[in-house]
């Protein structure tokens, strides 16, 4: 079953702006693991919301398996990858593991620059 990550009441600024970054995660449960699938533009706009909501997913789950599908993406900033860095760093430190996968080969070229690519598990 799916659910979409949704605004909560706690920052209505960052809620209003994650808006209108046109970004939406979708979270699905998968054989003891999370897959999470991003559409639109993560980018500095929408990176504060998405790091917020992933961080406290990452929290209340404990599943060891996070998958971050991004085929969906249309976009992908330096706050963006930052944010990715966040989620891989909070999966890792309770001793699970964060994929990437569904990189355009714009995205990985963009890792690959950043030195990202060493970083992450992309499948």
């Amino acid at each position: 079953m799916a659910t979409t990550l949704t605004s909560d009441t706690t920052d209505g600024d960052a809620d209003a702006r994650l808006a209108r970054a046109a970004l939406a995660a979708v979270v699905e449960h998968v054989n003891r693991g999370l897959v999470v699938e991003l559409r639109g533009e993560l980018d500095v706009v929408s990176a504060p919301g998405l790091r917020r909501r992933m961080l406290a997913l990452v929290e209340r789950h404990d599943e060891r398996s996070f998958v971050l599908d991004l085929r969906g993406l249309t976009f992908v900033g330096t706050a963006g990858l930052a944010v990715l860095v966040v989620i891989e760093r909070a999966v890792r430190r309770r001793g699970g593991r964060l994929t990437l996968v569904g990189l355009s080969p714009a995205a990985r070229r963009l890792l690959q620059v950043a030195g990202l690519d060493e970083v992450f598990t992309v499948a």
